[in-house]
């Protein structure tokens, strides 16, 4: 294999390690973030809520007494319908869900965030100067949190895919533009010595100049007319390695022979 080859494979291969890795990293960096930013996002909710109900409380009005929609729809967001509160037994005082079911929630005295297998369940204690009076209890769906990740990790792997359907090819591009201009260069050099004559500059390059020498001096023999001489015929056994007949006759006819061969295969 090529050097030239190899070293567009190897490029290729640490590109692709690092794209998959940096987006291996960046799909287990944003799911945890994701998740916490949901779990953040109801927490600031909730304490907001906790804030404004706690103050009705210090003022003696009972959990059951206060109108819920009136006193938190400007906390509320449109788009939260898991939000519950409950008083001291569990019942359901107010909720965003109007389908929930007494009794299916239980009160906790301090915060509390449980993990349930379908979701996170954040309660926020409701208290007066005395005791706990009930909670805010939200929810906090897994599926939901699920179809956002599945989301995210579809969008990275279209990312990472369209990144390498643009970039592999550029730095294909750029990678053979690098390692041809060398040789380009150096090509372009030699056609310009071998033109112009300047064969000392070949030989400094290294370059063994002796078979142009050699053809050279064949070449300058047959338009001599030197090759019509039978004492001659070493140069034509030096071109292809073959001893003539000593016979004349036969070394010109097999000479015409040879020459004819090659001007077809020229």
């Amino acid at each position: 294999m090529k050097l030239r080859s190899r070293i567009m494979i190897v490029t290729f291969l640490i590109i692709l390690f690092v794209q998959g890795l940096n987006c291996f990293l960046e799909i287990g960096f944003l799911t945890g973030n994701l998740e916490e930013s949901n779990l953040r996002k109801y927490r600031i909710i909730g304490s907001q809520m906790q804030r404004k109900l706690n103050k009705s409380l210090l003022f003696g009005k009972p959990l059951d007494q206060i109108d819920y929609a009136r006193l938190l729809t400007d906390i509320i967001p449109g788009d939260i319908d898991n939000l519950h509160i409950i008083d001291d037994q569990g019942t359901v005082l107010f909720s965003a869900r109007p389908d929930t079911s007494p009794g299916e929630f239980h009160m906790t005295r301090t915060f509390a965030m449980d993990k349930k297998p379908d979701a996170f369940q954040i309660h926020i204690p409701l208290a007066d100067r005395t005791r706990v009076k009930g909670n805010i209890v939200m929810k906090v769906s897994l599926r939901e949190i699920r179809e956002q990740t599945l989301l995210l990790i579809r969008r990275s792997v279209v990312t990472f895919l369209g990144m390498l359907a643009v970039g592999l090819p550029f730095l294909y591009l750029v990678l053979t533009w690098l390692i041809n201009r060398p040789y380009k260069r150096f090509i372009h050099e030699m056609d310009t010595w071998i033109q112009t004559g300047q064969y000392d500059r070949l030989q400094a390059r290294g370059i063994d100049m002796s078979p142009l020498f050699t053809c050279k001096k064949q070449i300058q023999n047959i338009r001599a007319g030197q090759w019509l001489s039978v004492d001659h015929r070493d140069l034509y056994d030096a071109i292809d390695g073959v001893s003539m007949a000593p016979d004349p006759a036969s070394w010109e006819k097999a000479l015409y022979r040879r020459l004819t061969a090659r001007l077809r295969i020229n």
